[in-house]
């Protein structure tokens, strides 16, 4: 509009504010869940009556297949790798996007969505659309808004849609090929619309810098780019600034025993002799967090038979990345007389990293597992430090 205003089609505007009148105004009325149909009909009886042929229909775009579309083998000829590999990122990005609507549209009662069955659902009806022919299928943001907008209240919403579209390939086709592009625009804008939530996007707007970034990036990707595209842009973008944020979001603290407790304190950045340090982790060990950790571990060059206690606690999995690291400090830590302890350890850990995988990669580490009582292998882990260090003394 802005760039070729004489390009600018009058009847057009009308054509889609008359559809837009009619899906505002017949909301708050008992025909609310025929307004689309009403949105669709009026704008092309106007169209056809006045002979606005400047109009675009959805016939414009290409001809409307009749009749019930049959089953057809693919032809294996056309396999190759970039199919391969444009498909598998189709596939990511609409179970991305099924996902994402089954956050923005609850199910009826409240019920948790399976993300699984949702997959699988999707899985298999990909494989019947390929059977027949068909468009990758998906969760779809604008077919969900619209569905909701139009009064539809559980999932036979989506299946009448599709029962509806088979009648109209039969019989109606004709006729779909005259409705005027522009009340179609009209009816997807007015369900974008209704289908923003301010609270949500106050909510996710106050989350923080990570959401705040996402959610404009995703908003003008959207503008610029498919739907499909944008939705794919914004995760990953959000995956990368996460990552980031939890490298950032590490912390190293010390705790110091106090009898039966213990006390935070402030992690130091060197090691003494024969020092015991306990140090806690805040925040995740995957990938940069791991990393991020390597360079706040205090520094033993200096010191003789310097003992850490890693804790653990709650941690179910690490990252080949975190053993690297742990690997390293533990060498480090055991040529100066040292040794590091891991305190709090989860069995599936320990299950991973064997007594066999740590001898191979010449690793010296003492594990405390973890117990019912916090703090309980901690202790005992510092227990056992202060033996070895009265026991290095002696010798």
């Amino acid at each position: 509009m802005v760039l070729h205003p004489l390009d600018f089609d009058w009847r057009a505007a009308v054509v889609g504010l008359l559809a837009m009148i009619l899906l505002v105004g017949l909301a708050p009325t008992r025909l609310r869940t025929v307004a689309a149909l009403f949105a669709l009909l009026v704008p092309m009886i106007v169209v056809l009556v006045f002979g606005w042929s400047t109009v675009g229909t959805v016939a414009d775009t290409g001809e409307i297949p009749t009749g019930i579309p049959l089953p057809h083998l693919p032809d294996p000829s056309t396999l190759s790798l970039s199919m391969v590999a444009g498909a598998l990122a189709v596939t990511l990005i609409v179970l991305v996007q099924g996902a994402g609507v089954a956050e923005s549209a609850p199910n009826p009662g409240g019920a948790r969505s399976s993300v699984d069955r949702d997959f699988t659902a999707q899985g298999i009806g990909n494989v019947f659309a390929g059977l027949f022919r068909g468009m990758p299928v998906g969760g779809s943001v604008g077919q969900t808004a619209i569905n909701q907008s139009s009064g539809a209240r559980g999932r036979w919403g989506g299946m009448w849609s599709g029962l509806w579209i088979l009648v109209i390939l039969v019989a109606l086709a004709g006729v779909v090929g005259r409705v005027p592009l522009p009340t179609l625009a009209a009816i997807l804008m007015v369900a974008a619309a209704r289908s923003i939530d301010p609270d949500r996007l106050v909510a996710i707007w106050s989350s923080g810098a990570i959401s705040r970034t996402a959610l404009l990036v995703t908003f003008f990707a959207t503008l610029l780019l498919p739907v499909t595209a944008a939705v794919g842009v914004g995760v990953g973008l959000s995956l990368l600034l996460q990552l980031n944020q939890e490298a950032i979001d590490l912390k190293v603290v010390r705790l110091r025993v106090d009898g039966d407790h213990l006390i935070e304190a402030r992690a130091p950045t060197t090691l003494s002799d024969k020092e015991i340090v306990i140090l806690d982790v805040y925040g995740s060990l995957f990938y940069a967090g791991a990393r991020t950790l390597q360079a706040k571990l205090p520094d033993p060059d200096d010191a003789h038979d310097p003992v850490v206690i890693l804790r653990l606690r709650g941690r179910t999995s690490v990252s080949a990345t975190f053993l690297h690291v742990v690997g390293d400090y533990a060498r480090r830590l055991d040529a100066l007389g040292g040794r590091l302890y891991l305190s709090g350890v989860d069995p599936r850990i320990r299950e991973v990293w064997t007594d066999d995988l740590l001898h191979a990669q010449g690793l010296h580490i003492e594990f405390f597992p973890a117990t019912r009582t916090l703090g309980e292998s901690t202790l005992a882990a510092y227990a056992d430090a202060e033996v070895r260090i009265q026991r290095e003394g002696r010798s």
